[in-house]
């Protein structure tokens, strides 16, 4: 049985949204999709698509030769790096490209939940690469992309960001506090915003349910993966890089907890993924 998704809670959130400045996919983005979605995709008519964006050319390449591929020659054309990553982890990149670029745009006067939402990113990014059932370009989305319906709450409410700094350590009771004081909560306003995206469904789910102990509630093993990595890079980010180790709430370690056990890692695996995220991470 699949997870319930509250759609009266969604039906709120669209009218909380309305008339607010939402970013929106780029034109180049859903080109390129399109021809990925194809039976066949033409390598070459994406490569040229992606020429168009200096900058995601660029992206594409750096992936394709970091470390993750462990190649042996650096790989200097858009077509051969097309071919060695394969369609999904190539729409997984330019989706991730695309969703920073937008988003930074539209968060410029939200830099520190901004910087806080990348660090989640990169640092789930990392745990799931530790998983072959954990996507690490999935896990970086979901992490950067989980928090912007607060972005949205903040614009809406302007007595939300004082709300939000007071409760943003309620990992399991926040979007309950949300929903009583404003309506709706940030989760179903994010989710709203990664269907529109259309991101990977695991992603919109891992969205939904980052503030939720998922153990029962009808997730795939992919997407409880997911959530967990989502949850144990929030407080990664939370403890390691904002100084709030000492203030965490028995939520965030209710959820610290339950992430270990649904990834079947001990307190010293914990800690060698903390190392790993260090010198990634640069909040100020």
């Amino acid at each position: 049985m699949p997870p319930i998704i509250d759609t009266e809670e969604l039906r709120k959130a669209r009218i909380i949204i309305k008339g607010l400045s939402i970013p929106t996919p780029p034109n180049l983005l859903l080109e390129i999709s399109d021809e990925l979605s194809r039976l066949w995709p033409d390598d070459n008519k994406v490569a040229e698509l992606i020429r168009k964006d200096i900058g995601l050319a660029s992206n594409i390449l750096k992936t394709i030769n970091s470390p993750a591929f462990n190649l042996r020659a650096e790989i200097m054309s858009i077509e051969h790096a097309i071919r060695l990553m394969g369609l999904k982890q190539l729409k997984d990149t330019i989706i991730r490209v695309a969703l920073r670029n937008a988003l930074e745009s539209s968060m410029s006067e939200f830099e520190y939940l901004s910087e806080v939402s990348h660090s989640i990113g990169t640092n789930a990014g990392v745990i799931a690469g530790h998983f072959e059932t954990i996507n690490p370009g999935e896990a970086y989305m979901a992490g950067l992309f989980h928090e912007v319906g607060s972005i949205f709450l903040m614009q809406r409410f302007p007595e939300y960001k004082t709300f939000y700094e007071e409760n943003r350590l309620q990992a399991i009771s926040l979007p309950n506090l949300e929903r009583e004081r404003f309506g709706v909560s940030h989760p179903a306003i994010s989710f709203l915003l990664a269907k529109h995206w259309k991101l990977p469904e695991n992603v919109c789910s891992a969205i939904y349910f980052h503030h939720t102990v998922t153990e029962g509630i009808g997730l795939t093993t992919e997407q409880e993966g997911l959530c967990s990595a989502l949850k144990l890079a929030s407080y990664i980010t939370f403890t390691r890089y904002l100084g709030l180790e000492t203030e965490q709430s028995g939520e965030s370690m209710t959820c610290r907890d339950n992430s270990i056990k649904e990834l079947m890692i001990d307190e010293e695996a914990l800690e060698e993924f903390m190392n790993e995220c260090d010198g990634l991470n640069s909040i100020r």
